[in-house]
């Protein structure tokens, strides 16, 4: 078979066909790996309550641009002064703004960039607490300490303080989406960096890991080949938090003006309503209803992350 290499050549190269059927054999594996997964997954009902209420957001955030271009919603931007604050009505559910931009479209709207911000960052702070974690448990002594010294500095500053000082003195200035999703994920990767060392200081001293030094393994492809494989269902169930603690943190950024400007959030709603002074004007529904999609994503991320501490900690299911 043409570009298939022949059997009983010098060196031993595997065949196409052998190629094949590794691919397979992970795939399958994979698949029973993920089919083992769920079935754990699903007997936590709180677990589940968060993946259907998370799958709803997410539908939201995908459906935005269909529904706008379909005139199920409106365009979130779009302003109308005739409709300055209007309460809840058949046209504009959940009323509308100072400028008349229908409330109901710009949350719909808001799911988009909520979770972009949240999953973003979390993949930032995932990806260097990682690193760094992984670093510093692997190789230790002079690199563990400075690199841990590093990671009590973040520990110590409260976060939020930690993102508004980043905020004000990072370029470009202002605040835009990439911006605000890098210094929210720069800010919460400390606490990752120690939890990944502390797993890292125990797997490292396996015999897998023993084994894999005797035949020659070189570190690098140790730690991200053997260690790091066995540390990522930690690593996932932190992130899971931590997307939450991300959403939270755009929502305060938002709330006080200092929230990326480009796109539309709850937390940009909710700034509106202050500075609009919405309670007093009786729009309750323009401060309720962002606030309570802000809780509900939160919660439902942080229910997800409960589920997910039960499966890596099989003492947590046992209770």
């Amino acid at each position: 078979m043409a570009g298939e290499t022949v059997r009983g050549v010098p060196g031993g190269v595997p065949t196409r066909a052998t190629f094949e059927s590794v691919i397979k054999l992970r795939l399958k594996s994979l698949w029973d790996r993920s089919v083992a997964f769920w079935k754990v997954f699903s007997r936590s009902r709180l677990g589940m309550i968060g993946f259907i209420m998370l799958l709803v957001f997410v539908a939201m955030a995908l459906t935005g641009p269909v529904l706008t271009a379909t005139g199920l919603l409106q365009n979130p931007e779009q302003q109308n002064l005739d409709n300055q604050y209007e309460g809840p009505t058949s046209r504009f559910w959940f009323g509308t703004d100072q400028l008349g931009r229908d409330l109901f479209s710009r949350i719909w709207w808001g799911s988009q960039a909520t979770l972009l911000i949240g999953f973003a960052a979390s993949a930032i702070s995932m990806g260097l607490g990682t690193v760094i974690g992984l670093i510093s448990g692997y190789y230790g002594r002079w690199l563990d300490e400075i690199l841990m010294r590093i990671v009590d500095f973040f520990l110590v500053l409260p976060t939020l303080v930690l993102i508004l000082i980043l905020a004000a003195v990072l370029p470009p200035p202002g605040a835009n989406l990439w911006k605000v999703i890098f210094v929210i994920g720069i800010s919460l990767w400390a606490s990752t960096a120690r939890l990944v060392r502390a797993q890292v200081l125990s797997l490292k001293e396996r015999q897998f890991v023993e084994r894999a030094r005797a035949v020659g393994t070189g570190n690098v492809r140790i730690v991200f080949r053997h260690i790091f494989p066995n540390a990522f269902t930690l690593v996932f169930a932190e992130a899971i938090l931590t997307v939450a603690v991300a959403i939270l943190s755009e929502s305060f950024l938002s709330f006080i003006n200092i929230g990326p400007a480009d796109v539309v959030t709850w937390g940009k709603i909710l700034e509106g309503a202050l500075d609009a002074k919405a309670i007093d004007t009786g729009l309750v529904f323009w401060v309720v209803v962002p606030g309570l999609y802000i809780v509900a994503v939160v919660m439902a991320f942080t229910l997800l992350g409960f589920a997910l501490d039960e499966i890596v900690n099989p003492r947590l299911r046992r209770r």
